[in-house]
């Protein structure tokens, strides 16, 4: 959790508030109300828009400092507190997040489905013919990157979602039907084998 400092001063006819430690995040409203909301907004998007250009976010400086207007030491105002989590630090112009899963932006594709091919040797041209509504090879592309640079945490979302798979599911299919079990793997690496 980073708690920012936040500068609120009164002008004559409305309010303005920043923050020392984002340069050029800043906001004004009406009343000190309105301000303290958008200037909330305001770092939340800051940030986001520094990590989706891979630009490192500073650490709070949250005891005051300089005020870069006056010169002098401030006391801040207030504090805000914004966390950037795992799902806000995962962001990208090609992945959406939805209902609790990551989809290719603008379709119903999940990144689970572009993964899974990708990790069993699918080219991108390959995964593009097997998911039409994905458009375009960019968004495959997008995708595949965005997952090597999350590997871990995708990883971990996928593994997880397997485990709330099984456990929603009870007993394993392997378990209750042997036989079926064993003709659906046989299929499953047959649609499986990378066409030329």
């Amino acid at each position: 959790m980073r708690e920012y400092a936040v500068v609120f001063e009164k002008a004559p006819n409305n309010w303005a508030a920043y923050v020392p430690d984002l340069p050029g995040c800043v906001t004004t409203g009406k009343t000190l109300e309105e301000t303290r909301r958008l200037i909330a907004e305001a770092i939340e998007f800051h940030i986001e828009g520094m990590l989706l250009h891979g630009e490192p976010v500073p650490e709070p400086n949250a005891g005051g400092g300089i005020d870069p207007r006056s010169g002098r030491l401030s006391a801040p105002s207030t504090f805000f507190s914004y966390n950037y989590d795992r799902e806000r630090a995962m962001h990208s112009e090609y992945i959406e997040q939805r209902h609790g899963g990551y989809y290719i932006a603008g379709t119903r594709i999940s990144l689970d489905s572009v993964v899974y091919a990708f990790n069993r040797g699918d080219s991108p041209e390959r995964i593009l013919e097997r998911y039409p509504l994905l458009g375009k090879a960019a968004n495959v592309y997008g995708a595949i990157a965005f997952y090597l640079d999350h590997q871990r945490e995708v990883d971990a979302y996928l593994e997880e979602s397997q485990l709330e798979l099984d456990s929603a599911l009870g007993t394993p299919l392997s378990d209750t039907n042997p036989a079926l079990w064993t003709r659906l793997q046989a299929a499953r690496s047959q649609a499986a084998e990378p066409q030329p």
